[in-house]
């Protein structure tokens, strides 16, 4: 474990035991709030896509899911495309400079034809 270092994406446990027959786990304090909550509060009790988006970045980048964040990533950059709305151009291309990064990175040669065909259509 001590190799591991300072890595943000793990959070280090400080005891572990039970107590009158209940399992206890003892970790930091971590900020950011919980999902449930964020989906409570968004009115309709549904998150955009750019929320969901987000949370998934988050959770992708630290758990070993490059390969699935740069997949959503080329999804909701199609989505934006196909919606056409002000504003989606550019947060379609930054979407998949960060997809074409991460699939060039980690060789994922499918992924990266597919995202360098949407960008065609975003410069036609």
């Amino acid at each position: 474990m001590a190799r591991l270092g300072d890595n943000p994406t793990i959070m280090p446990i400080f005891d572990l035991g039970e107590e009158n027959g209940h399992p206890y786990m003892v970790g930091p304090l971590l900020g950011g709030g919980d999902v449930e909550t964020l989906i409570e509060n968004a009115g309709d009790g549904r998150l955009s896509l750019g929320d969901a988006l987000r949370i998934a970045r988050e959770v992708c980048s630290g758990g070993g899911f490059r390969v699935d964040l740069a997949w959503s990533l080329s999804e909701y950059a199609g989505v934006l495309l196909e919606r056409d709305a002000p504003g989606d151009r550019e947060r379609a291309t930054e979407h998949q400079d960060e997809a074409i990064a991460i699939a060039q990175e980690l060789g994922m040669r499918p992924l990266l034809e597919r995202l360098l065909a949407q960008r065609e259509m975003l410069e036609a």
